[in-house]
């Protein structure tokens, strides 16, 4: 459950800096640098007058820090609101506000309840971190309070900006349909001016019967008009198609955009046809047609513009559309965990961490064993355990020191447990599942970290002597495992895609959980920073768990600690990653197949334009035996010329103006695709050409 909006056509003047917002992130303040909430209620203060503006989920509630609930709201992203329900334009802070909205997660008809609180000082802990929302006009605004809570928290921007967002994706997809539009207008307008000049008899017949200029023009703009309504709908059907998402401002975007462009367009139809009706006097007009090589010379040159134009979004495409579907498929064994439940007992009321003891017991917990712990409740339910934040690398000077969160270049330690790792395949499972009954300290090390195998289990050993955390160390076992990349499942580990790359894995289970202390294991917490991680079967609801389990934290004590309530579902990291990147995929498919499509468009308005410029050269040519290589060749060449020129220029344009980054194997699908969809094209238009009759073809108009 994730919307990444919370207006609707209906709320534009209560959100409007917002609903028009060019930049969405969403932010991580990690528990080790809170800020206060009067800092942060500064920070909130401050955005607000320069229409940047934060928000918080939390237990089904979005808080939003908007001030104006003004506007009566009848429509929540599109969806009714079912009557009764109370409207934003009551809002109060000690009032729940139940709203049925469409969530982001792609494909899904669901309706899901919220909660809408305003978020202010009542709404927030003495100390905020964790994820936050960030709404902004643009990037640039964005960053500016990004750095401002970097600063407050004491660290680096790119370290509290967490997940991939769609905003960037969908300014682009905008873009892409704003420039869609321009190209259909244009290559359509010129076919249509084009038809104009063919019909010089006619025009010259409607002259001598006293029309006038704008009836005139009425006659080729009336199919104009009809061939751009069919456009219009197949543009706004296609997209809300591919995005499986029917946004009432994306569609109300695409009229503006198209209803500006069709009026452009007839007003340079109208004068076009006036400038022809009043050029050439009646006799001219009604003589054998003039040649209309400039308006298929103006055709060629639109084709290589446009050509680059759209280059330039298929080499984008396709190069995003290889890397999110490579991020889609590494995450696509977590497809069965979309629905994780851990326990988040101390959101307010954190841990006492007892270095000297190593006891990670939470203020006002009895103290228990955590291994005992883990058998039972994780174990005994087929619990993940992944933390990625549990161990240390050495720093750039090889130091041996705790350094929590470290990312070092050469090495990234994490703590994992054997049910964890059992959906990578790629792994050795058999040796391990074999080194862990022989109760070995199993340390799975990347093949790209193999010679550095003896300087690893140095770094982790003398880790564990010096910070004294392990009490009895098992005997080690290091494995080389294939590259790979894991799901982090914790939103304590920075970076963008919680995909971390050939990690150092220690794995642990039941029987080995006994030389990892108290310390080093976390079973409470806020959200998903807890590296304890249920998955419910399909009959089973969190009420049920916890009732299958009551028994087992009596035995603990910690029955009166621990209630249902304290069970929830902290899976919505990855649900958003998994809706963004679904969500991703078709924005940009939806803009490979439309550039497709246009090119096809552009480049059957041009063949056949020159087709019907030449066509009775064309059948004299067929009539005295000549091949259609001969009589096309010209043309085949000025089409293979244009093309390259066109991914040429875009060839180079790409890496010095745009800073993007091309591979030869994207330029040689575009070349060929262009090329396919002319040949094809050519094919199609010619076929017509020769179907017709060839006698009637040289006779008279």
């Amino acid at each position: 459950m994730f919307s990444i909006l919370l207006v609707s056509a209906q709320q534009e003047t209560m959100l409007n800096d917002i609903f028009k917002s060019g930049s969405y992130k969403s932010i991580y303040i990690p528990d080790t640098a809170k800020i206060s909430k009067d800092e942060f209620m500064s920070i909130i203060g401050s955005a607000q007058k320069n229409h940047v503006y934060f928000g918080k989920y939390s237990e089904k509630i979005r808080y939003v820090s908007v001030n104006d609930f003004s506007t009566d709201v009848k429509e929540f992203l599109g969806v009714r609101i079912p009557p009764g329900t109370l409207s934003l334009s009551t809002f109060e802070t000690n009032k729940n506000h139940d709203f049925y909205v469409k969530p982001l997660n792609i494909g899904s008809n669901e309706q899901l309840e919220l909660t809408f609180k305003k978020l202010d000082e009542s709404t927030l802990d003495e100390e905020v971190y964790g994820f936050l929302d960030l709404y902004a006009k643009d990037q640039e605004q964005a960053e500016v309070y990004i750095e401002e809570i970097a600063q407050r928290a004491g660290l680096d921007a790119d370290e509290i900006v967490q997940q991939k967002t769609i905003s960037s994706d969908a300014e682009f997809f905008f873009l892409f349909l704003m420039v869609a539009i321009v190209i259909f207008s244009i290559s359509n307008m010129l076919v249509t001016i084009f038809s104009f000049v063919k019909r010089n008899k006619e025009i010259g017949v409607y002259k001598l019967l006293g029309l006038s200029d704008f009836s005139v023009a009425k006659k080729g703009i009336s199919k104009y008009i009809s061939w751009y309504i069919v456009f219009s709908v197949i543009v706004m059907f296609v997209t809300s198609l591919i995005l499986n998402y029917w946004n009432i401002y994306l569609i109300k975007i695409q009229i503006t955009y198209l209803s500006v462009y069709l009026l452009a367009s007839i007003i340079l139809i109208i004068t076009a046809s006036t400038v022809i009706t009043r050029k050439y006097s009646i006799a001219s007009l009604t003589k054998n047609q003039k040649t209309t090589n400039a308006i298929i010379r103006i055709s060629m040159v639109s084709k290589v513009l446009f050509t680059i134009i759209l280059g330039y979004f298929l080499l984008n495409t396709t190069n995003m559309l290889e890397s999110l579907t490579d991020q889609r498929y590494k995450l696509s064994i977590f497809e069965n965990y979309r629905d994780t439940y851990a326990f988040t007992s101390y959101a307010k009321n954190r841990s006492d961490n007892n270095s000297t003891s190593n006891k990670r017991v939470p203020i006002g917990y009895p103290e228990f064993n955590y291994s005992d712990f883990y058998k039972k409740i994780v174990a005994g339910n087929n619990g993940y355990y992944v933390d990625f934040s549990a161990y240390s690398c050495p720093d750039e000077t090889n130091e041996r020191k705790l350094a929590r969160n470290c990312y070092d270049d050469q090495y990234i330690f994490a703590l994992v447990n054997d049910i964890y790792i059992n959906d990578y395949k790629l792994l050795p499972m058999e040796q391990i599942k074999n080194a862990l009954k022989e109760e070995k300290r199993v340390i799975l090390i990347p093949r790209e970290l193999q010679d550095s195998e003896n300087s690893i289990l140095q770094d982790y050993s003398e880790y564990f002597q010096s910070t004294k955390t392990i009490v009895d160390d098992l005997q080690m076992e290091s494995i080389i495992y294939e590259d790979s990349d894991f799901f982090s499942m914790n939103s304590e580990v920075v970076g963008s895609d919680y995909l971390i790359h050939n990690p150092i894995l220690i794995v642990f289970d039941e029987n080995t959980v006994k030389g990892i202390p108290d310390y080093q294991l976390r079973f409470f917490g806020y959200g998903t920073s807890t590296a304890a991680q249920f998955s419910l079967d399909s009959t089973e609801t969190k009420e049920s768990w916890y009732k299958k389990n009551e028994d087992v934290f009596k035995q603990f004590n910690i029955e009166n600690n621990i209630s249902v309530e304290h069970f929830n579902n902290t899976s919505n990291d990855l649900n958003i990653m998994i809706s963004i990147l679904e969500f991703s995929v078709k924005i940009y498919t939806g803009i490979l197949l439309i550039s497709i499509l246009l090119i096809s468009f552009v480049s059957f308005n041009i063949t056949h334009t020159y087709m019907s410029d030449i066509r009775k050269e064309i059948f004299v040519r067929k009539l005295i035996g000549e091949s259609d290589f001969n009589i096309f060749k010209q043309y085949i060449l000025l089409l293979f010329f244009t093309d390259l020129l066109a991914v040429v220029i875009v060839t180079v344009i790409l890496p010095v103006f745009l800073k993007t980054t091309i591979s030869f194997k994207g330029i040689g699908v575009l070349f060929l695709l262009i090329i396919m969809i002319d040949v094809i094209v050519f094919s199609i238009v010619k076929s017509k050409f020769v179907r017709n009759n060839s006698s009637n073809q040289i006779k008279g108009e």
